[in-house]
C-alpha cells in the first residue's frame, strides 16, 4: 500500500516537471539589428548629393504558437544640442515590401515617425518566427534645423494572447550639419567686375553667385556697396550713374528685376529654399547719364551677404568703372546751309538758325569759336555790307555757360570770334546761333552764302 502511494506521487511530480520544462522552452524573442552594423542607428552625413536612408532588420523567434505584433514609436524625438527638433516630416519610415517570409507587413508607405505607435508587422495565426526590414529616410526639404541630432526609437513585441510584451530601444544619431558652400565671382571668372560705358561691353558685365549644400533652409542674398567708387583724384562717381539688376535663376525668387541705382543701402537680391542654385547681378550705366559723369577710372567694392539659417557669409568683389573721355561738338545747319535766297533791297530780314551741341565729360572749361572761312557773298563774289549781317546766341534747356551775343550784333572784322564759353565745370551744353541778313538799298540783288566752321577747344 505505501509503495503504491510513493510511486503515484513520483509520477505526478514528473509530469509537473516536464510541463514546467516545456513552458520554459516556449518563448517569443525580439531582436533589432541596424543593417549598417553597430548597436545604434547612425544616419549618414546629410549632403546635397542625395537622400539619406538606413535600414534595420527586425527578427522574431517564437516557439509558443501564439500570434504577435510588432510596433515602433519615438520615445525621444530627434533634437540637436539646442533641443531643437529636426523638423516635422523630416524623418520618415516604412517597411520594405517582400522582406518578410510569413505574416503581414504594414506601414509600407513612407510616413513621419512620431510618438504614436505604428504597427509594423502582424504574424501568422500560428505565431511563426519571421524577420523583416524597416527603412528610415531623411527628407531634406523638411529639415528646419541643423546640427548633430539624437533620439530613441522603441520597438514593442506584443503577443495577442495576453502574455508579457517585450521592448527594445534603439538610439538614433544624425549629422545634419550640411556642407554649405557659396561662390561669388565675376562672369569672367575673376574677383573684379569691370564696367565700361561702351554699351556692347557693359551689358555682359555681371557677378555670378552660386551655392550648394543648403538642405532646404531659407537662403537670402543681399548686396551692399562696401566702398563707394572713386577716381584717382578721389572724386566720387555720380550718384545714380551705375545701375544693377538680377537675372538667371531657374528656381529662386529674384528681388531686383528692373535696373536700380547702386548705393550704400542693403538690398535683397535673391531668396529661396533650394539645395543649390545660381544667379547673376548685372551692372551697367544709365544711358541718359553717360556724359554727365566725368571721365576717369573709378574703383569701389561690392559686398554680398548670404544669410542661411541666421548665419551670414560675406563675399566681396571689386568694382572697376571705366568712363572714357568724350569731347565733341555737333553742328546742325539750316536745310540749305548758310544761304540767303533772293536778297532784294528793302525786303524783310532773313534769319538762319544753327544748332550747336557740345558733349563732354572732361570736367574742364572750354570755348566754341566760329570762323567764317568765306565771307557772305553772292554768285559774283560781291560781299554783303557787314553792318547789315548780325548774329545772336541763345542757351537752350538747362545749359550753363555764356553766349557772346545776347542780342543781334554785327560780326567782328576778323570774321572769327568766340561765341560760347562754358561754366567752370565744363558742363555739356546746347545753344543756337541766329544769323540775320537785313537787305538794304544799295545791296546787290541775288543769293548770298557763307561757309562757317565751329571749333571746340579746352581753356
Amino acid at each position: 500500500m505505501s509503495n503504491y502511494l510513493i510511486r503515484t506521487v513520483y509520477v505526478a511530480f514528473s509530469v509537473i516537471f516536464l510541463s514546467l520544462a516545456s513552458n520554459a522552452q516556449a518563448a517569443t524573442n525580439l531582436s533589432v539589428t541596424p543593417m549598417g552594423g553597430g548597436a545604434s542607428l547612425r544616419m549618414s552625413r546629410i549632403s546635397s548629393a542625395g537622400s539619406v536612408a538606413e535600414e534595420v532588420r527586425i527578427r522574431v523567434t517564437s516557439t509558443d504558437n501564439q500570434r504577435y505584433q510588432v510596433f515602433q514609436r519615438f520615445v525621444n524625438p530627434l533634437v540637436n544640442s539646442k533641443n531643437q527638433p529636426l523638423g516635422r516630416g523630416a524623418f520618415v519610415t516604412n517597411t520594405v515590401a517582400g522582406s518578410n517570409a510569413t505574416g503581414t507587413l504594414y506601414a509600407q508607405t513612407p510616413d513621419d515617425l512620431n510618438f504614436a505607435e505604428q504597427l509594423l508587422y502582424s504574424s501568422s495565426s500560428n505565431g511563426d518566427s519571421d524577420s523583416f526590414t524597416v527603412s528610415y529616410n531623411i527628407l531634406k526639404e523638411n529639415i528646419q534645423q541643423t546640427g548633430n541630432f539624437s533620439g530613441k526609437i522603441l520597438y514593442t513585441l506584443r503577443p495577442l494572447g495576453g502574455s508579457t510584451q517585450q521592448e527594445i530601444y534603439l538610439s538614433v544619431y544624425l549629422d545634419a550639419d550640411s556642407d554649405f558652400e557659396v561662390e561669388v565671382e565675376s562672369n569672367s571668372g575673376g574677383q573684379a567686375i569691370e564696367v565700361t560705358d561702351e554699351k556692347d561691353v557693359f551689358q555682359n558685365t555681371a557677378a555670378r553667385i552660386s551655392f550648394k549644400g543648403n538642405l532646404g533652409r531659407d537662403v537670402k542674398v543681399y548686396q551692399e556697396l562696401d566702398i563707394y567708387p572713386q577716381s584717382e583724384l578721389m572724386e566720387d562717381i555720380n550718384e545714380g550713374y551705375v545701375q544693377f539688376m538680377t537675372s538667371g535663376s531657374g528656381d529662386g525668387s529674384l528681388a531686383v528685376t528692373d535696373s536700380t541705382d547702386l548705393n550704400y543701402r542693403r538690398t535683397l537680391l535673391y531668396s529661396s529654399q533650394k539645395d543649390s542654385d545660381e544667379f547673376f547681378v548685372n551692372y551697367s550705366v544709365k544711358p541718359e547719364n553717360e556724359f554727365v559723369q566725368n571721365a576717369g577710372n573709378f574703383t569701389g567694392r561690392v559686398k554680398y551677404i548670404i544669410e542661411v539659417d541666421g548665419k551670414e557669409y560675406e563675399k566681396f568683389l571689386n568694382l572697376n568703372i571705366v568712363v572714357k573721355p568724350v569731347f565733341e561738338i555737333k553742328v546742325q545747319l539750316p536745310p540749305n546751309g548758310m544761304r540767303f535766297e533772293r536778297v532784294v533791297p528793302e525786303d524783310p530780314p532773313q534769319v538762319k538758325e544753327v544748332l550747336v551741341t557740345v558733349t563732354t565729360n572732361l570736367g574742364k572749361p572750354y570755348t566754341v569759336v566760329q570762323n567764317f572761312t568765306s565771307p557772305l557773298s553772292n554768285e559774283k563774289g560781291q560781299e554783303i555790307d557787314r553792318k547789315y549781317f548780325t548774329i545772336k546766341g541763345e542757351l537752350l534747356g538747362d545749359a550753363q555757360g555764356q553766349v557772346s551775343y545776347n542780342d543781334f550784333e554785327s560780326l567782328p572784322q576778323s570774321w572769327e570770334d568766340t561765341v560760347y564759353v562754358s561754366d567752370a565745370k565744363g558742363s555739356s551744353a546746347q545753344f543756337k546761333m541766329l544769323y540775320r541778313l537785313k537787305p538794304y538799298a544799295a545791296v546787290n540783288p541775288g543769293s548770298y552764302t557763307a561757309a562757317i566752321v565751329y571749333t571746340l577747344g579746352v581753356i
